[in-house]
């Protein structure tokens, strides 16, 4: 019996769609710790510059770098390290679960998330693009700007001036900022890429959790022994018979009055008269009380 993530599966056909649909949530999987090791690694780096700033300067110089560094710690965390990892991993196990049971059900949630899936981590990539050419747009913006006492020039701008800030905090600010938004890139185009195969990832999933839907539709299963055909309701079986025309003979009944009695043994009804228990005499003058008996 072939074992895929430790799910015993039934046959090899199921066990083939079972593979792909848990390979590709593993694989979103590894992608979204990657993606918060990366946004760890980020916030470090420009949490890191900024403090360096803050010890030269103080208070006098601090860049508006336009990144979410300047998050909570908490909302940083959960948001950009922990949610990309740990949704994941619960549907990792879902998909698990899923197979287990063999649930229709939960495979047409799961078409469903891994549908939200493809959907979040396209926009995300875009998202990091636009991010990336933003960083690029700044760091070339900060690169133009002159340094002076008591302020700053850029060649599109009139001068900047800041009565608290000296030429050395202004070229540490310059620094700073240029250095943050070099990580910054880096880090949105690294990101983006992650996205991108992730997006695939997604798609994948989506599209064998919805074959899996239909495998389990058909009355195939995952795990556990197979499920018996459904019962055929033309195959000929035993079973209550309806009366579709009449028999010939005086004491003509109404169509589609059920045979009492037994099921019928056979294939046709005789053409000519039924022989069988004899119809009262005002059940024969009233047709709609005449009842066949066999």
């Amino acid at each position: 019996m072939p074992s895929t993530f430790g799910v015993l599966i039934s046959d090899e056909r199921m066990a083939r769609i079972a593979r792909h649909l848990l390979t590709a949530h593993a694989m979103i999987v590894c992608l979204g710790l990657l993606y918060g090791i990366l946004q760890a690694i980020s916030s470090h780096l420009i949490s890191q510059e900024m403090s360096e700033l803050r010890a030269k300067t103080g208070d006098r110089a601090t860049p508006n770098v336009g990144t979410d560094a300047t998050m909570g710690p908490v909302l940083t965390i959960f948001v950009n390290i922990l949610l990309p990892f740990l949704v994941p991993v619960l549907l990792f196990f879902l998909v698990r679960a899923a197979l287990k049971s063999n649930s229709m059900s939960s495979m047409q949630m799961l078409c469903l998330t891994d549908g939200v899936c493809t959907c979040c981590t396209g926009c995300t990539a875009a998202i990091m693009v636009m991010y990336f050419t933003m960083m690029e747009e700044r760091s070339n913006y900060v690169s133009d700007i002159t340094c002076e006492n008591f302020g700053w020039t850029h060649p599109n701008e009139p001068k900047k001036v800041d009565t608290r800030s000296t030429l050395e905090d202004c070229e540490a600010a310059k620094e700073t900022a240029m250095s943050v938004f070099e990580i910054y890139s880096i880090i949105c185009l690294i990101a983006a890429l992650l996205a991108v195969c992730m997006l695939c990832n997604c798609c994948v999933a989506a599209y064998k959790a919805n074959q899996s839907f239909n495998a389990l539709q058909a009355r195939s299963v995952f795990c556990g022994p197979p499920l018996p055909p459904l019962p055929d309701m033309l195959s000929g079986q035993n079973g209550v018979v309806m009366v579709i025309g009449q028999p010939i003979g005086t004491g003509a009944m109404p169509m589609g009055q059920p045979v009492l009695g037994g099921p019928v043994m056979g294939s046709a009804v005789p053409a000519g008269p039924v022989m069988g228990t004899a119809v009262p005499k005002d059940a024969a003058e009233d047709p709609s009380q005449a009842q066949l008996q066999v």
